[in-house]
C-alpha cells in the first residue's frame, strides 16, 4: 500500500500544483501566521451597504490596516473597487480626500482609515452620490420609479382595503340581519354562555366582534393551556391523571357555583384540543416508535404552537373589535348627528394621511442617519423606542382600517338600509375573491418575470 502511494505523489503533486499555483509555494516562502484575509460576498446593494458598514467599523476600531487581503465578489465587489481606488485617489494629488501632507509608511492607511471612519466624510459621500442604482440618469428614472412605486402602493391598498371592507361588510350583515332568528338565538347564546365578560361591561351592547374575541379566549387560548398540562410527558397519548382529576373537579365547582356552564365548555374544549393533536401527530408522524422522547414531547410542542397562533388570532379580533367601535360611532355621527362636515374632513385627513404614510419611513432613516450629538427636536422625538413603529401602524393600518369600517356601516345605514348594504357586500366580497384567486396571482407573478 505504501509503494502505490509512493507512486501517486509525483502525479498528485502535479495535479495540485497545476490547479492551485499557490499550493506550490515552498513552506520557507509561505505565507506568515499573522496574515489577516477579508472576503466580501454577492448579493447587489444589500451586499455593497453591508460590507461599507463592515469596513467603517473595521475602521474605526483601527482593524482596517491589519487586512493583507480582500477577496470580493458580485456586490461586494463594488466595495472592494471602491477601496482600492481610494487607496489610489490618496496617493494623487487631486484626489477626493486631497494630497497626503507627507509619504511617510503608513499615510495612505491612516488616511483611508481616517475616511471611513467618518460618516460625513468627502470620501463617503462621494461614494453615496455616485451610488444611485435606483435612478443613475437623473431626473427620468426617478420619476418612472415614482409612478411605479405610487401604481403598486395604491394597488396594494385597493386589495388590502376591498378584502377588510367586505369583512367588515359580512361582520355587519350578521349584526344587523333582521330576517333570521337563529342568528340572535346564537348571538344571544354566546353573550349569554361564551361571552360573559362583554355581557356584563356592555349589558345589550355586545358587538360580534367582541363575542368573537370571548369565544376565542373561552374554546381556544385558554383551552389550549390547559390542555398543555394534561398532557403526560412520559406516557405516548396518556393524560397526567391528577391534573385530569383537578381540572374537572375545578370546572364543576365554578359550573356549579357560578351557575354558568363556561368552566365546564373550557375543559371540554381542552380535551378536544388533545386529542386533535394526537391525531394530527399520528397522521404525521406515523406509529414507528411511539415510546420515543421526541414522540413524546411532540404533542406539548404542538399545543404551544396552536396556543400562539390563537393567541394572535384573538389579538387581532379584539383590534377590529376596536376599530369596527370607532368606525360605528363616527357612522352614527354622520347619519344622526349632523355630522356630515365633520365625516367629509376625517375623510379628507385620512386621506392625506394615508398618502404621507411612506414619508414617516424617510423621517425615520433621516433620524438614524443623523448626527449623535444633535439636540434637534425631530431627532429627539423620532429617536423614541418603538415610535416610528407605532405611528406607521395608525397611519397605514388603524387609520384606514376605521375609515372602511365607517364606510361599511354607512352602506347599512346602521341597519336602516339592511338590503343596500347588504348587496354592497355581495359586490364587495366577489370582487376581493377574485382578485385573490390563484390565477390572477400566477398571472401577475408571470408578468413580473
Amino acid at each position: 500500500m505504501s509503494d502505490k502511494k509512493s507512486d501517486l505523489k509525483p502525479w498528485l503533486t502535479q495535479l495540485r500544483d497545476e490547479e492551485n499555483p499557490l499550493a506550490a509555494i515552498d513552506d520557507k516562502e509561505s505565507l506568515p501566521s499573522d496574515t489577516i484575509g477579508l472576503a466580501f460576498s454577492g448579493g447587489g446593494i444589500r451586499s455593497a451597504s453591508f460590507c461599507l458598514g463592515v469596513l467603517q467599523s473595521l475602521a474605526e476600531h483601527g482593524w482596517l490596516p491589519y487586512i493583507d487581503y480582500l477577496s470580493t465578489v458580485s456586490g461586494g465587489g463594488y466595495i472592494g473597487t471602491y477601496l482600492g481606488r481610494f487607496f489610489d485617489q490618496c496617493r494623487a494629488p487631486d484626489g477626493v480626500a486631497g494630497p497626503l501632507p507627507n509619504h511617510a509608511p503608513g499615510a495612505a492607511q491612516r488616511r483611508v482609515a481616517s475616511e471611513l471612519g467618518d460618516s460625513r466624510s468627502a470620501s463617503i459621500s462621494w461614494l453615496r452620490h455616485n451610488a444611485n442604482y435606483l435612478a443613475p440618469t437623473g431626473f427620468g428614472e426617478a420619476m418612472f420609479n415614482f409612478a411605479a412605486f405610487w401604481r403598486n402602493f395604491l394597488s396594494m391598498h385597493f386589495v388590502l382595503g376591498v378584502f377588510f371592507l367586505g369583512l367588515f361588510g359580512l361582520a355587519n350583515a350578521l349584526s344587523y340581519c333582521p330576517h333570521f332568528p337563529m342568528i340572535f338565538s346564537f348571538g344571544e347564546l354566546c353573550a349569554e354562555g361564551l361571552a360573559p365578560i362583554g355581557r356584563s361591561l356592555l349589558k345589550d351592547n355586545v358587538t360580534l366582534w367582541l363575542a368573537l374575541g370571548e369565544v376565542t379566549l373561552w374554546l381556544a387560548v385558554l383551552p389550549l393551556a390547559v390542555a398543555y398540562w394534561l398532557v403526560s410527558q412520559d406516557y405516548h397519548e396518556r393524560f397526567v391523571f391528577t391534573a385530569f382529576v383537578a381540572m374537572l373537579v375545578l370546572a364543576v365547582t365554578v359550573t356549579v357555583g357560578l351557575n354558568q356552564p363556561l368552566a365546564l365548555f373550557v375543559f371540554a374544549a381542552a380535551i378536544s384540543w388533545v386529542i386533535f393533536t394526537w391525531h394530527c401527530i399520528r397522521k404525521t408522524e406515523g406509529h414507528s416508535n411511539p415510546r420515543s422522547q421526541f414522540r413524546l414531547a411532540l404533542a406539548r410542542n404542538q399545543l404551544t404552537y396552536l396556543q400562539s397562533f390563537w393567541t394572535a388570532v384573538l389579538l387581532c379580533i379584539l383590534a377590529l373589535g376596536v376599530i369596527d367601535f370607532a368606525g360605528r360611532y363616527l357612522a352614527h355621527t354622520f347619519l344622526f348627528e349632523g355630522g356630515h362636515r365633520v365625516a367629509t374632513q376625517l375623510v379628507a385627513i385620512g386621506t392625506s394621511l394615508i398618502a404621507l404614510a411612506p414619508m414617516l419611513r424617510g423621517l425615520s432613516m433621516l433620524a438614524a442617519a443623523g448626527n449623535p450629538g444633535s439636540d434637534s427636536w425631530l431627532m429627539t422625538l423620532l429617536k423614541i423606542p418603538y415610535l416610528s413603529t407605532i405611528l406607521m401602524l395608525l397611519i397605514g393600518a388603524v387609520l384606514p382600517l376605521t375609515l372602511l369600517s365607517w364606510t361599511s356601516h354607512v352602506s347599512y345605514g346602521l341597519g336602516s338600509s339592511y338590503e343596500a348594504g347588504l348587496g354592497a357586500t355581495v359586490v364587495v366580497v366577489l370582487i376581493s375573491c377574485l382578485l385573490g384567486s390563484k390565477r390572477l396571482y400566477r398571472s401577475s407573478i408571470a408578468r413580473d418575470r
